[in-house]
């Protein structure tokens, strides 16, 4: 385990956080691709959790750090990217710390330069979204936490045990457990969503309280100092997000709004009647693997172009989880499983039951924070397999492997930089068109999460968000005077529980990569028919 890098291991980091933030800043895409991001910007220039400026539970760390950015930038987007950018470029700073402390410098290299290139880490951090940064806070909060377990390991005195040890032995304990409360507490005002990590806190505080190196009372009063640390830091920003609501009872009004609507319709979280296997197979397959790991998906062209690249980690994920089985077969041996492999259960298991049940399994970025601890476990296994080779060759060998994936996945994640950098989402290329071929005068567009950019773009056109056809009928009959033209968007469509064939027809199509606008890749612009009204009417 390194304790302190000499020259070459600073250059080493120095390099990689270079090139990561290089990688990332020159591609920003500072457009709005999704409601979302919308909401973010929106609330740069007036923040109003009950206009949805933005959607509850209000993210305030993050608009917070965005302002800071957008102080000198003066343009939304560009500063939401930013902060982006620089969060994600930076997050190889915790994670090579906290992997080269668990240790093997070969794995926590590979580890950290995969995820400084890997697919989804890369596109979350060039776009206007707070995923990039929770990913960041999230890195620091594992390596604090491993800290403070690690801290177990200093050799006391008796005057230590005994609780009156010199400043320089408590700070090694005091320090990690109180900087784990604050990081999660700024965390959660970021991305409340990732609280099942705060798990790593209470491993970390319950790490703390098992150790017999220490007093009872000194034990007791670091955790304490550690959870009113934690309180304090949500404490400060939950009152401002009650004030900024208008008080208690409008700020929960809203909190109950959304956390129904997030659980019971349009959340994306599971279902007691939907197919268990098949979000399963999305989400292990397609998300983690395909998104997160760029291995293959079966639904695209995996043998021609990027697609055959794909190949590349796929082969390098089946190798490193092949090479982890006799190494997991060992551990089973013995009676207690290793620190390194308690700490990763802790950092895996909670979250990704969390996102598996609760987050929409569509959206990829919800499984970012999952990608740090499965490369260097898949690291870990590839260098295990090289072992086989023999210990003198084992380097070399495993030299070459990692360049190989490092390779591959490069070659996967640049040309989604590049469009994501140079091509308009599909949302945006609707609002346009909308903008430039629809009259805002007699016009009603009835759309789902596309609302928002066409607001955005185009607040001339009245478009109406809603998901069913009794409320569609419903808002058009309304009207007075009957509508010269009414348009509706394929997300629209397909969530009503009618057959409306024939009662419109296509206008335009637009599309984006299905790795960059998991959700809205394809978007259809519908006209209503002469018939659609008839319909409604009866």
């Amino acid at each position: 385990m390194i304790r302190s890098g000499g020259w070459a291991t600073r250059g080493h980091l120095a390099a990689l956080v270079i090139c990561s933030l290089l990688v990332r800043l020159l591609y920003l895409a500072p457009y709005p691709t999704g409601w979302d991001d919308v909401d973010f910007a929106l609330a740069l220039a007036e923040y109003d959790l009950l206009r949805m400026q933005p959607h509850f539970p209000g993210y305030p760390i993050y608009i917070l750090a965005a302002h800071l950015f957008n102080s000198w930038l003066h343009d939304p987007f560009l500063a939401l990217s930013l902060l982006s950018g620089v969060a994600g470029g930076l997050t190889v700073i915790p994670l090579w710390l906290l992997f080269h402390r668990m240790g093997n410098r070969w794995v926590a290299s590979l580890a950290v330069w995969m995820y400084s290139v890997a697919p989804l880490p890369l596109i979350t951090s060039i776009q206007p979204m707070s995923d990039s940064l929770g990913a960041f806070l999230a890195a620091w909060l594992a390596y604090f936490a491993w800290r403070v377990q690690e801290s177990k390991q200093i050799e006391g005195s008796d005057a230590f045990v005994s609780g009156v040890g010199n400043a320089t032995d408590r700070t090694q304990f005091v320090w990690p457990t109180l900087a784990a409360g604050v990081v999660l507490g700024l965390l959660l005002g970021v991305r409340i969503s990732y609280l099942a990590l705060s798990a790593l806190w209470v491993w970390a505080v319950a790490q703390l309280l098992s150790d017999r190196g220490t007093s009872v009372g000194f034990r007791f009063s670091s955790a304490t100092v550690s959870a009113v640390a934690l309180a304090a830091v949500c404490g400060s920003w939950l009152l401002a997000l009650v004030v900024s609501a208008g008080g208690v009872d409008s700020f929960a009004a809203v909190a109950v709004s959304f956390t129904e609507g997030h659980f019971s319709d349009w959340g994306g979280a599971y279902e007691a009647n939907a197919s268990l296997w098949e979000r399963a197979r999305l989400f292990l397959f397609r998300q983690i693997g395909g998104a997160g790991l760029g291995t293959v998906w079966p639904v695209d062209g995996i043998f021609n172009g990027v697609g055959l690249w794909r190949w590349v980690p796929t082969a390098a994920v089946v190798l490193g989880i092949v090479g982890l089985i006799p190494r997991l077969a060992s551990d089973r041996n013995h009676r207690r499983p290793s620190k390194t492999a308690v700490f990763l259960c802790i950092w895996i298991i909670p979250y990704l039951l969390w996102a598996f049940f609760a987050q929409n399994v569509e959206k990829p970025r919800h499984i970012l924070p999952l990608l740090p601890p499965l490369l260097y476990l898949l690291a870990a296994g590839l260098w295990h397999l090289a072992g086989w080779a023999g210990r003198l060759r084992q380097p070399r060998l495993y030299l070459l492997v990692g360049a190989f994936w490092l390779s591959g996945v490069m070659a996967i994640s640049y040309p989604l930089l590049v469009e994501a950098r140079t091509s308009e989402s599909p949302m945006m290329q609707l609002a346009r068109y909308v903008k430039a071929n629809v009259s805002a005068n007699d016009s009603l567009i009835f759309t789902w999460e596309e609302q928002r950019v066409l607001r955005l773009v185009s607040p001339a056109h009245t478009s109406i968000r809603l998901r069913r056809w009794e409320d569609f009928r419903t808002e058009v009959l309304q009207y007075q005077a009957k509508p010269m033209k009414v348009y509706a968007t394929n997300a629209l469509i397909n969530g009503f529980n009618k057959d409306v064939a024939g009662l419109f027809r296509e206008v335009a199509v637009f599309r984006g990569n299905p790795w960059l606008y998991p959700t809205y890749h394809t978007i259809v612009l519908y006209e209503g028919t002469s018939l659609l009204y008839e319909n409604i009417l009866f």
